[in-house]
């Protein structure tokens, strides 16, 4: 399992590289690839680590807004902090319970699409799309996490009857 997540972060990486500068919008599916797909499938390979919740929450909302607002950064150098800043989230949000995953999971999304919504309403409407859509992994992420946190409650209540 590790070996796959791994090798699916890398490979989403590379596609990532692959990914031209211009058009913005098109570009901007790199940054998605990155965030979404290589950063966590990358903590999942990865051993199990502690990162501060708080700090890697913080650390992720801000790069998401420093590199996309007030202009898109698309250097290798925003690339690098997407990766680090979307690693320790990643790697912050595994280490978490249920109810404290979901919760981070939930404010993060929502927080950082507001970059998305600065590029829209400042005249990249579809730059702006495209970044909230490369999110939608976030959000299955989300679906999940709930799932399982409620499935361990039911489990839970049921041992205790």
């Amino acid at each position: 399992m590790k070996t796959a997540a791994f090798a699916g972060g890398v490979l989403a990486l590379a596609a990532a590289a692959l990914v031209p500068a211009e058009p913005l919008a098109v570009h901007l599916v790199a940054h998605g690839l990155i965030v979404s797909v290589a950063a966590p499938l990358l903590a999942l390979a990865a051993p199990p680590l502690r990162v501060p919740a708080v700090l890697a929450w913080g650390g992720f909302v801000a790069t998401m807004w420093v590199v996309h607002v007030p202009e898109p950064h698309t250097g290798a150098a925003a690339h690098l902090a997407l990766l680090a800043a979307s690693l320790a989230f990643w790697l912050a949000v595994l280490a978490l319970d249920g109810p404290r995953r979901v919760l981070m999971l939930l404010t993060a999304m929502p927080a950082a699409d507001l970059a998305a919504l600065w590029l829209m309403a400042n005249g990249g409407p579809t730059a702006g799309a495209v970044m909230t859509a490369s999110s939608l992994p976030m959000g299955a992420a989300i679906v999940a996490a709930a799932w399982t946190w409620l499935q361990a409650e039911e489990r839970a209540a049921t041992l205790a009857e």
